[in-house]
């Protein structure tokens, strides 16, 4: 599987805009090839260096420089938030029955 729609997705989800734009399919192919990923605007601010790489490898514009999503799961930024999000306690302790 290749990363870059999820990269686009996620970007787009960070900043409510998609990465490259235009007002029909041949300009958006055209933003794809000519402009340069960025990652400019108070939104971007808060946004931490590791998010910013992920999809700044997940963008490569070559399909062949891209890493494979194996790799990409791998990645420092996802690995922290996995690490943030997992429970101190064991599943079977955090939630009591009904």
């Amino acid at each position: 599987m290749d990363v870059w729609s999820v990269c686009v997705v996620i970007y787009i989800m960070m900043c409510g805009k998609p990465p490259f734009m235009g007002n029909d399919k041949e300009e958006v192919t055209k933003s794809i090839t000519r402009d340069v990923l960025t990652f400019k605007g108070e939104t971007w601010n808060g946004v931490s260096k590791e998010a910013k790489d992920f999809l700044t490898k997940g963008l490569k514009k070559d399909p062949r420089e891209r890493p494979d999503s194996h790799s990409m799961l791998q990645h420092e930024w996802l690995s922290s938030m996995a690490e943030a999000s997992t429970p101190t306690r064991p599943l079977s302790q955090l939630h009591k029955p009904l």
